[in-house]
């Protein structure tokens, strides 16, 4: 027999193996897949919800920029307002 043989014929299973240590071994092993597939669909929805996060941030700075647009109109026509008072007084001050 060759070293590769003898080693092949330690690693047997027989009958000393106590069942309940094989049963122990089995169900560790299932929990270990169920934990994975477990942690696989946490990992699904927090990306869903990094890919929805990320979709509304967008939205955001694109309002933000409309925001920012829409005050300086506002104030260009607030001045314009300002002007025109200023106009109408001056006119109607004078007799």
């Amino acid at each position: 027999m060759s070293a590769t043989d003898t080693n092949m014929e330690a690693w047997r299973i027989d009958r000393r193996v106590p069942l309940p240590l094989l049963l122990a071994l089995a169900l560790q092993a299932m929990a270990a897949v169920w934990w994975a597939a477990s942690l696989e669909g946490r990992m699904v929805a927090i990306e869903a919800k990094y890919d929805q996060l990320i979709k509304q941030s967008q939205q955001v700075l694109s309002q933000d920029r409309r925001v920012t647009i829409l005050e300086t109109k506002i104030d260009s026509l607030s001045q314009d307002i300002k002007d025109l008072k200023n106009l109408i007084e001056n006119r109607y001050r004078q007799p």
